[in-house]
């Protein structure tokens, strides 16, 4: 490889949720695949105040395509063709959640604002996008 790597067609910070807790990093969205990389660096950045939060976040995410192309620790990568739904989902106070679900029963949800993805999930994903309204 030419130390390239291709571009997302999509790119956001985002916490993944697991329980309760939030891991924060970054999410991708390529033709043929959702990933979501872990950033250590903007959980340190947020010691810095507001501008040291934004600069992690910036620095996050300039690293998420290439940590995404070499996979490993941290790197969550769910193939597109094994997403059997998309919806609107609630964590917490947050009514405005990514949930992707797949052939496998796994659900995993993303802090990104659902309204932003739905068009280019739409487009890639085989089964389409739901909007269920969130419980509560």
């Amino acid at each position: 490889m030419s130390g390239t790597h291709p571009q997302p067609i999509r790119q956001a910070s985002a916490s993944r949720f697991a329980g309760k807790r939030g891991q924060a990093g970054t999410l991708l969205l390529y033709p043929d695949r959702l990933v979501h990389v872990a950033s250590n660096v903007m959980q340190v950045g947020m010691f810095g105040g507001a501008i040291g939060a934004l600069l992690a976040q910036q620095v996050a995410k300039q690293r998420a395509a290439g940590r995404a192309a070499q996979g490993g620790k941290g790197v969550l990568e769910v193939p597109l063709s094994e997403v059997s739904a998309v919806n609107r989902a609630r964590q917490g106070l947050n009514r405005n959640v990514l949930e992707v679900c797949t052939v496998d029963g796994t659900t995993v949800r993303f802090g990104v604002k659902f309204d932003r993805w739905a068009p280019d999930l739409a487009r890639l994903v085989p089964g389409g996008v739901g909007t269920p309204s969130p419980p509560g």
